[in-house]
């Protein structure tokens, strides 16, 4: 038995069984058909009319034999390799499961590049899963003008397998190419997956009331100290506060109250705030005859929050609340005592 092999022509090729059907070279009679062709050539190279080699394992009996090159010019441009240099440009579907989970309609393209992964495809996919299911892709991904809701996709390698590295929500178009640096810098200054940070607290104590008076409702009502608002004329308690450094927003801001005894209060919020170097009444706010109902002996929590504007991290913060308890629609026939302001921020 004697290996050879042949000039030939393709003249036919069959997907489903890649084999294809030649014309050996010099003679136009003679065609052979269901020749096996060898795997690492590609569909789209095997045209009618291509030049090939054919690799006879046993001249006596031709069946025996494979396509195994292919010659005669430069190849045509692979389907998924558009620039020519051997990349793959195109869009991959794979199908399929990894770890138990369908990721059919997975969509990958780039060679390192960062590819696309729609949000759709990996439903229901756990972080750890999401990561092994995805091809990991280059920091050097130039994502300017991606969507907010696209480039989570396109910068899933950034972080850990909890998402924490990822970026938050919002377009990336000021950060251009994304280096290392970018990325790093821009994460920084956002929260993982959109999240705003956790809520944190502020106490201010009412500590003076210019004519309310100081009292304590221990023995009543508990130990609580405050200002009383007494049942009779206007009375007034105040509180100052600085905010925090890490203050970024107001969610909450509350005057709280004990009253002792059940009915409507006729109160007014006064509020100035400004920063260091500023005029002390830069900002001058209030809530004007705010009727508010009480329940005797019971936590009162009043919200003040809408004279609150223009707050900044490090501003000086007075608020001042006032009860006119000798006006007809304040109801409440006893004295309330002011414990002091409630702040929730971001």
């Amino acid at each position: 038995m004697t290996a050879a092999i042949h000039r030939a022509i393709i003249r036919a090729f069959d997907a489903a069984t890649y084999t294809a059907t030649v014309q050996l070279t010099g003679s136009l009679a003679t065609y052979l058909a269901g020749v096996p062709v060898a795997h690492h050539l590609r569909p789209n190279l095997l045209t009618a009319g291509t030049k090939c080699g054919v690799v006879f394992f046993d001249e006596a009996n031709p069946t025996d034999a494979a396509v195994v090159l292919l010659f005669g010019g430069a190849p045509a441009t692979d389907a998924f390799d558009v620039d020519g240099d051997l990349n793959v440009d195109g869009l991959i579907t794979v199908g399929g499961t990894v770890d138990g989970v369908d990721v059919s309609g997975h969509a990958h393209s780039g060679a390192g590049q960062g590819g696309t992964v729609g949000h759709g495809s990996l439903s229901g996919v756990s972080a750890d899963q999401h990561h092994a299911q995805t091809h990991t892709h280059s920091h050097d991904t130039d994502l300017t003008g991606v969507s907010a809701d696209d480039h989570h996709a396109r910068a899933h390698s950034i972080g850990g397998a909890d998402h924490s590295g990822s970026l938050s929500h919002i377009a990336l178009t000021d950060i251009g190419s994304n280096t290392h640096a970018g990325i790093d810098t821009h994460i920084a200054a956002t929260a993982a997956h959109g999240a705003t940070g956790p809520t944190k607290s502020l106490w201010a104590p009412c500590f003076y009331g210019p004519n309310g008076y100081l009292g304590s409702t221990y023995g009543t009502n508990g130990a609580y100290v405050g200002y009383l608002l007494a049942n009779t004329f206007n009375r007034s308690g105040s509180t100052t506060a600085r905010m925090p450094t890490d203050f970024g927003a107001l969610t909450k801001a509350v005057a709280c109250f004990i009253p002792k005894a059940t009915g409507n209060l006729r109160l007014s919020g006064y509020i100035n705030h400004a920063a260091a170097g500023e005029a002390h009444q830069t900002h001058n706010t209030s809530i004007v005859n705010a009727i508010v109902a009480a329940t005797a002996d019971t936590m009162l929590e009043w919200d003040i929050s809408s004279a609150l504007t223009s707050l900044a991290a490090g501003d000086i913060l007075g608020a001042m609340v006032n009860r006119t308890a000798d006006n007809e629609s304040d109801t409440c026939d006893g004295d309330v005592l002011f414990t002091g302001v409630h702040y929730e921020y971001t």
